[in-house]
């Protein structure tokens, strides 16, 4: 009986502790890179929504190159698809006229 006491106490205990632990720590991991990923995504739709306040109806390329730019003075990683994304929001958001 002490034979499994002692498995116990310094295997199966410990081991367990490490998975809970490895479990946790990616637990964290997603969630930072969640936050992370909707804090770009406000930033984008933010980005956008000044463009087309600075710029007007039409030119597309040059809100793109605005958004691009101030994503680079900001040091972050706007992918087009991103920046897509919020343009449609922000039209979807529009009424129609």
């Amino acid at each position: 009986m002490d034979t499994i006491q002692n498995v116990l106490a310094q295997v199966v205990i410990p081991g367990l502790l490490a998975l809970l632990v490895a479990f946790l720590i990616a637990l964290a991991k997603a969630w930072r890179e969640k936050i992370k990923d909707e804090r770009l995504r406000a930033i984008v739709d933010a980005l956008v929504k000044a463009a087309e306040q600075l710029y007007g109806a039409g030119k597309g390329a040059v809100k793109r190159d605005y958004v691009y730019n101030q994503a680079a003075v900001q040091q972050l990683p706007v992918k087009r698809a991103d920046l897509e994304a919020a343009v449609y929001d922000l039209n979807a958001k529009q009424p129609s006229a």
